[in-house]
Order: structure tokens, then C-alpha cells, then sequence
């Protein structure tokens, strides 16, 4: 299974391939930065490529464009036929690409990965330095003077500043480890691809009401597919409602994402919930090897009960869910359930407190404060607060006598 990276790699490649680069303005300035090093994978290095100069047309003739559609398809396999990019596979990755329009989202996590898989690699060399260093100046000197004895400690200074430098460039590289790719390519399959999604599609009314999970799963499902209902979710939704810590991450990042202006699909949203988890570990426990007991992928340290993988269940509430309605009135039936099972422990505890019997007279000032309501604590050796005496009136001066 591929990693986010990966995904965002394919969805980026997709989107090319249906020419949303040509279309985005926004895309075209992003691609003027992004490089084909970026990209994680050699395969993904050759494609972007080879989309690039294919679909840009012949350099120095003006008015001449490119190849589009399946014509580019068909050039991009013959180039790389060596490599197995096949015009079937290549069609098949278009299709499964998730959002198109939102292809310049996909080239900026792609920059991301590559610019923290840089850190990786620097923080690897100067460490290296660092050790090397330490090895020399830990040598003994057969004759110490003073320039010796200054040169040595310049080196000593040179070494713990490499040592600090890397051990913190290592720190920011743990982030990349959770969104780096697999060593090999994972194409979408030629036949039984996944279909595109029909973010109208309903199902009929009238079917038995789903569980509470199904619920959960549905206003999820639809929020991803129609996200411009967030803001309205966010008036009145609570995360608690969700009953799963991986339900709750991924309505939260839903919402942060929205907040943000950011686009919203199955990838951009499994792209921040490992970028957030990831941080999270790291602010956690910020030595380089402070993920090695992490969560697995997909469920929360607090939550006992496994998870799938966050890609693998986003993209089955983007693909696989069928909706009953929309997100926003799926929300309002889950407070309604939670309101109904709130009224009815609180009328079971009212009913269990009024069948118990009254204590006797002589033992209600001296009920154990455990088994009473706080507010009915009564104090056994309380003394009886005073009433309030109004002070008394003063004397009503006498009329002063007329000389």
C-alpha cells in the first residue's frame, strides 16, 4: 500500500494527465517550482517529466502546443514503455485522480515531502561530520601549546554545533517519516479501477436506519464529498459526538482544513492527519527516535480498539459509502440520539433514587456524604447559624431647649 505521499504523487500525476496544469493558474505557478526531485518515487520522477515537456510543446516555436488528452497518454507510454507505463495504466491514473481542481494543493504536499526529505538527508551528513570531528579532536596531543590548545578547543566548539544542528534537523525529519512513500511504485490496476465518485449520488429513502457508527461514517462521507457544508457543521456539531478517536481526528481536521481555506478530498485530508500526528509525536517526545512507540496509523493513543489505515478508510467514505442525506442532517440526528439516551439515563437514575427507602429521622444527619447529592449534605456537628438581629434604633434626640 502506498504512503500519503505516494497518493498525492498519483493524484497530482492524474491531474496533469486530464490537463488541469493547463487550465489552474494558480497550478502553473506551482509547477514552475516544483521539480521532478521532489517526488519520492523514480517512477513519479520520470512521469511528471515526461508530462511536463510533452504537454508544453517544442521549445522555440511560438503558438505551438502540446499534446492534451489521450494523444498525451499515448506519447508519455511510448516514452516510458521501458518502465511499464502502459496508456491502459496511465488512463487508469487519470480516472482514479480525486479532485483535479484540486491539483496545486497535491504539487504544494509533494514540495513539502521533498523539502523535509532534504532535511533528512543534510541532518544524516552533518551528524556523520559531527562524529568524524569527534573522533579528532578526542586524539591525544603529544605537545600542547597555546595555539594547540585553542585550536583544539575551536574544533571541540565546531563539533558540538554540528552535533546540535543535526541532532535538530533529525528532530524535523521524524515528520517525514510519516508521510514518506514505499520503495516501489503502486499504479492503479487496469481493470476494476476505482470508479469516480457522483457527488450527487443519494440513496433511495425509506431503508432501515443505519447504526450509530453508519451514522458517523455517512456525514463524514458526505462531508467530503460536499464540503461547503463545514462551516454550518462547525455552528453546532461537537467532535465529541463522534464515538471513535479516528472519526473525531478526521472531522477535526475537516474542519481545520475548511478554517484554513484549503481544498478539501480523501488525500489532502490524509495528508494533515499524518502531518498531524506526526507533529503531535514530536512535540511529545522530541528526541529523533521519540516515534518508535507511536500509535499505529489510524488509531489514537487513547483509543484501544484498531483502526484501518487513515487512506484506506478515507477513501472508502469518499468511494465505497452510500448517503442516505446530507451531512447537516445527519448531524442533527446524532444530537437527537444523544440527547434521547441522556434524557433516559437521567430518568433511570430519577427512578432508581425514588424507589429507595427514606432513611429514619435519627440517621439523616448522619448520611455518609458518598450516598447523598452534595447539595443535601447535611453536617452532623454544624452548630445552628444565628439569625440576623437588626441593630437597635437610636434614641430619638430630645428638642433642644429654647433659651
Amino acid at each position: 500500500m502506498s504512503s500519503v505521499t505516494s497518493r498525492a504523487e498519483q493524484a497530482l500525476l492524474g491531474a496533469m494527465l486530464a490537463g488541469q496544469h493547463h487550465e489552474a493558474a494558480e497550478l502553473r505557478n506551482v509547477l514552475a517550482q516544483l521539480r521532478a526531485e521532489d517526488f519520492g518515487q523514480r517512477v513519479h520522477q520520470r512521469l511528471y517529466t515526461a508530462i511536463t515537456e510533452l504537454s508544453a510543446g517544442q521549445p522555440g516555436e511560438p503558438g505551438q502546443h502540446g499534446l492534451r488528452g489521450d494523444g498525451l497518454i499515448d506519447a508519455v507510454a511510448n516514452r516510458l514503455q521501458a518502465i511499464g507505463a502502459d496508456a491502459g495504466r496511465l488512463r487508469d491514473l487519470r480516472r482514479a485522480a480525486p479532485s483535479p481542481q484540486h491539483a496545486a494543493a497535491y504539487a504544494r504536499m509533494i514540495q513539502a515531502s521533498g523539502f523535509r526529505r532534504q532535511i533528512t538527508a543534510h541532518a544524516e551528513r552533518i551528524a556523520t561530520a559531527a562524529a568524524a570531528g569527534a573522533g579528532l579532536t578526542d586524539q591525544p596531543e603529544s605537545r600542547i601549546n597555546g595555539s594547540a590548545n585553542h585550536a583544539t578547543m575551536s574544533g571541540s566548539a565546531t563539533v558540538d554545533h554540528q552535533a546540535r544542528l543535526a541532532a535538530a534537523l533529525a528532530r524535523q525529519a521524524q515528520v517525514y517519516t510519516a508521510l514518506t512513500e514505499t520503495t516501489s511504485a503502486e499504479w492503479p490496476a487496469s481493470e476494476g479501477a476505482e470508479p469516480r465518485r457522483d457527488e450527487g449520488s443519494r440513496a433511495p429513502a425509506g431503508e432501515p436506519r443505519p447504526t450509530r457508527a453508519a451514522m458517523e461514517d455517512e456525514l463524514l462521507a458526505d462531508l467530503l464529498r460536499n464540503p461547503e457544508q463545514v462551516l454550518t457543521l462547525a455552528r453546532f456539531l461537537p467532535s465529541d459526538t463522534f464515538t471513535s478517536a479516528q472519526r473525531r481526528e478526521v472531522y477535526e481536521v475537516i474542519l481545520t482544513t475548511a478554517a484554513a481555506g484549503d481544498p478539501i478530498d480523501e488525500v489532502i485530508i490524509a495528508w494533515q492527519l499524518a502531518l498531524q500526528r506526526a507533529l503531535t509525536r514530536l512535540h511529545a517526545d522530541p528526541t529523533p527516535s521519540g516515534d518508535a512507540a507511536a500509535a499505529p496509523e489510524g488509531q489514537a493513543a487513547s483509543d484501544p480498539t484498531p483502526a484501518e489505515p487513515d487512506a484506506v478508510y478515507l477513501t472508502r467514505l469518499a468511494i465505497n459509502i452510500t448517503v442516505t442525506a446530507t451531512a447537516i442532517e445527519t448531524g442533527h440526528r446524532l444530537l437527537a440520539d444523544d440527547l434521547r439516551t441522556h434524557l433516559a439515563a437521567a430518568r433511570t437514575r430519577a427512578d432508581a433514587r425514588a424507589t429507595q427507602p427514606a432513611a429514619a429521622p435519627d440517621q439523616a444527619r448522619h448520611v455518609q456524604p458518598g450516598h447523598t447529592p452534595h447539595h443535601l449534605q447535611v453536617e452532623p456537628d454544624a452548630p445552628a447559624m444565628p439569625r440576623h438581629q437588626p441593630p437597635p434604633a437610636p434614641p430619638h434626640p430630645s428638642p433642644r431647649p429654647r433659651p
